[in-house]
């Protein structure tokens, strides 16, 4: 199985913490880091499920609602 780990670089630490939770049971598993700094984005269509790990909010634009919410936050557009 593959799987794919989304991930910006910011904290390898972090990362690190879900690549170990990924191994826990399956240490054979190969993990893809998905990240905008490697531009390896397509690389997720070899991935047989995906792990989306957070972080800041997606621009409510980009889904048709305002620009600004109280719950929204770190936004990058």
């Amino acid at each position: 199985m593959i799987i794919g780990v989304t991930d910006d670089r910011a904290n390898e630490e972090k990362y690190l913490l879900y690549d170990a939770w990924l191994r826990a049971d399956h240490p054979d598993m190969e993990i893809v880091r998905l990240t905008p700094q490697d531009g390896n984005g397509s690389d997720l269509r070899r991935c047989d499920a995906l792990v989306l790990t957070g972080g800041g909010d997606l621009d409510p634009r980009l889904y048709g609602k305002a620009a600004w919410h109280t719950t929204v936050y770190d936004v990058l557009p």
